[in-house]
């Protein structure tokens, strides 16, 4: 009689994404009850409705709806992504999001920065880079109660709390530029760029008329 077939390989994301798993940094936000699936339209899923085969958007921040990274991977190892609701007061960290349309020289520019963590973004032609705080954080007040600061160009913007969708795919080498990076460009020159157009809300700025 026919033998049977070998059994089809586990995926194992941690072997197939290790500079997103082996970094320390995302290894330290792995810790904390953040991380789920987004779904094509970037829609954080409730994961553990998910594991009871219920598919809803995530509901709220913490354990009732999302999970430590190493139990999201368990539980959902062919994930195609990993969401992660980023709170910078709490992460100590903040992510620039660069969009695919940023000019190469700008998005070279800030890969260049000293940086905790770089990827693709899920489009392939953006990134995310995840910095430390900048020494000049505290020098803008208003801007650390946003959500995110934009770029006048809409090249790209910085997450304060917001959701990160990491691929976990590195940067490809080429993506780097070959030329030393410009001692001008400093991530404090960046935050302060877009933390200092950053405008406290007030009821004057708020349509309440409808």
């Amino acid at each position: 009689t026919p033998s049977d077939p070998p059994p089809s390989p586990t995926f194992d994301p941690v072997a197939a994404f290790p500079a997103f798993y082996s970094n320390p940094t995302i290894q330290h936000l792995g810790g904390v009850y953040g991380w789920t699936v987004s779904d094509e339209n970037k829609r954080p899923i409730d994961m553990r409705r998910l594991v009871n085969g219920e598919l809803y958007g995530a509901s709220s921040i913490g354990p009732a709806s999302l999970m430590h990274l190493e139990e999201f991977t368990q539980e959902l190892p062919t994930a195609t992504n990993a969401a992660y609701y980023l709170q910078a007061t709490y992460d100590e960290v903040l992510v620039i999001d660069i969009e695919p349309g940023c000019p190469p020289h700008t998005a070279q520019a800030l890969l260049a920065l000293p940086n905790l963590y770089t990827e693709l973004s899920m489009s392939g032609n953006g990134y995310h880079i995840i910095m430390p705080l900048p020494k000049n954080i505290n020098d803008f007040p208003v801007a650390r109660n946003k959500k995110v600061l934009r770029e006048e160009h809409g090249w790209y913007e910085v997450l304060i709390t917001h959701w990160v969708t990491f691929t976990r795919v590195p940067v490809p080498p080429e993506r780097f530029a070959t030329t030393p990076p410009d001692p001008n460009t400093t991530w404090e020159r960046v935050y302060a760029h877009l933390a200092g157009k950053a405008k406290e809300i007030t009821l004057a700025d708020l349509d309440i008329s409808g």
